[in-house]
């Protein structure tokens, strides 16, 4: 999947302050995106593994709206969560929902 190792970049990121695999996930979208057609995406952080309130968030944060109310015919939808555990009980999930469709 190409949204899988974008997951895995941002908790890196979010770790060590490091960005790292960028430059390869753009590169990525741009090869699985056809011809005339445009990608968004929405990426979500949580400190839970809670699928009800991962949803709720989804509901009515306006990023994923716009990922969400894409109206466009024969739009590709995706969504992708990675978890990471941690001792203590620590939790860091990382949900990204995206959408390609053609450009109106």
């Amino acid at each position: 999947s190409t949204l899988g190792p974008a997951l895995h970049s941002y908790e890196l990121e979010a770790q060590c302050g490091a960005t790292l695999g960028a430059p390869e996930f753009k590169l990525a979208v741009k090869r699985c995106t056809p011809t005339g057609h445009t990608f968004r995406g929405y990426p979500a952080h949580f400190t839970h593994a809670r699928p009800a309130a991962m949803a709720r968030h989804l509901a009515t944060a306006a990023g994923a709206a716009g990922v969400l109310q894409c109206k466009a015919p024969r739009a590709r939808l995706a969504l992708r969560l990675r978890t990471f555990a941690y001792p203590d009980g620590v939790t860091s999930a990382w949900l990204l929902l995206a959408c390609s469709a053609a450009l109106e």
